[in-house]
């Protein structure tokens, strides 16, 4: 017979668990009687259902030990079978593990190899236990960067990729009022630059009057350095924007269409190149045209321009003069080194 009701009952009336429920077998009967929980309570009053005493810890072992250890006994770490780390103690292996990875991260600091915040990063995690040798702190994939990439200056992921392809590289780089183009080969001994364009270089040689930052400029500086680069001889490249993030219609793509439209070949896509109205300064034109009724602003927006006699109106036929310069003067020598390949 099941009694599973009678024992829950009575462990929830005497506030104890099931298995301390004890019910005498001779009056098994009576408790199967009681379905109530007066029922249950009267059992538990006559003594048919007890509560059986906790079940304590045995303390023999604890005590003999204790007084073991008053004579002087069981005191050491005992005996220890297996390879030599297992006889020292887990405190000794980390203070082992621990102290030449924190030596070296402290190294690192001093000589500026890291930052404070870096060096707290590497401390905390080696307290975690990512580290188990100094090997595997060295090995991490938080890296120190090299100098070059702290600085801002390269990407050698990216320049790893474009050294391996044997091409020389176009190199844009942007500042805020000039464009420098590059056309740059990897060789044993460091880089080597075949030819260059400055921005600074269409004021100086081919009369270019308006600003040298802007996307106009870029191209003509672009479409300078292709010329440059097939009169010595390259005629295929690969973009290289350093760590410029690559955005459509940019000062960088606009040079990129300069190098392309001078006859070097340099993939992309169409349709990150800008569109032709921000190439010859249309827009720029149409901006002046909007601002010629309001003189002061007029005047303080171009007052570069104004100041060299030239008219922000004007900057698409400047700008289509300035590109006639440029490629009627390297035309002869493109031919003719177009003809020796």
């Amino acid at each position: 017979m099941s009694l599973k009701s009678q024992r829950r009952l009575a462990s929830d009336v005497m506030k104890i668990g099931e298995g301390r429920v004890w019910i005498d077998p001779e009056r098994i009967d009576y408790v199967e009687a009681a379905i109530t929980r007066e029922e249950i309570r009267k059992l538990v009053r006559e003594g048919v259902i007890k509560s059986l005493p906790k079940t304590g810890v045995c303390r023999v072992r604890a005590r003999i030990l204790k007084e073991k250890r008053k004579k002087g006994l069981r005191r050491g770490p005992g005996g220890k079978s297996g390879p030599a780390r297992s006889k020292i103690s887990k405190k000794q292996a980390w203070i082992n593990r621990i102290r030449p990875i924190r030596k070296r991260m402290s190294e690192l600091k001093e000589t500026r190899a890291i930052s404070e915040s870096a060096y707290r990063k590497l401390y905390d995690m080696s307290e975690s236990g990512v580290f188990k040798s100094k090997a595997e702190l060295e090995r991490y994939r938080y890296r120190v960067p090299f100098r070059r990439r702290r600085e801002g200056k390269t990407n050698y992921r990216t320049r790893r990729a474009l050294v391996l392809s044997r091409v020389p590289r176009l190199v844009v780089r942007l500042t805020l009022k000039h464009t420098l183009i590059q056309i740059i080969t990897a060789e044993a001994i460091g880089d080597k630059v075949v030819v260059s364009a400055h921005s600074r270089e269409l004021a100086k040689k081919y009369g270019w009057l308006s600003n040298c930052g802007n996307i106009p400029s870029a191209y003509l500086s672009g479409l300078l350095c292709g010329y440059k680069a097939l009169a010595n001889g390259v005629t295929k490249a690969f973009l290289d924007v350093g760590l410029h993030i690559p955005s459509k219609g940019t000062r960088v793509f606009a040079a990129l269409k300069g190098v392309v439209d001078a006859g070097v070949e340099v993939p992309h896509s169409e349709d990150i190149l800008p569109d032709e109205n921000f190439i010859n300064g249309s827009l720029i034109a149409e901006y002046a045209t909007q601002l010629s009724s309001d003189s002061e602003v007029y005047n303080q927006k171009f007052s570069k321009i104004l100041a060299k006699g030239a008219r922000p109106e004007d900057l698409p036929k400047h700008f289509a003069m300035v590109k006639a310069k440029i490629t009627s003067s390297f035309e002869k020598n493109v031919k003719i080194k177009k003809e020796e390949i």
